[in-house]
């Protein structure tokens, strides 16, 4: 997902794995939102993960 994309871009996370764990921890907080069907999915806990590294799922701040 572009979130991961910009958090590796900016040295932020060391691999996806990790940003992938950030990323669901600021889903969890409420300091990102899903957008869209997919995303809204996974939060909703019918994915293996509350956040999905997918260009399809969207999430907003």
């Amino acid at each position: 997902s572009c979130v991961i994309d910009w958090l590796v871009s900016n040295k932020s996370i060391r691999n996806r794995q990790e940003g992938l764990m950030i990323a669901s921890s600021l889903l969890n907080e409420g300091y990102l939102q899903p957008a869209g069907d997919l995303s809204k999915n996974a939060a909703d806990g019918i994915a293996e993960n509350p956040f999905l590294d997918n260009p399809d799922a969207f999430y907003y701040f």
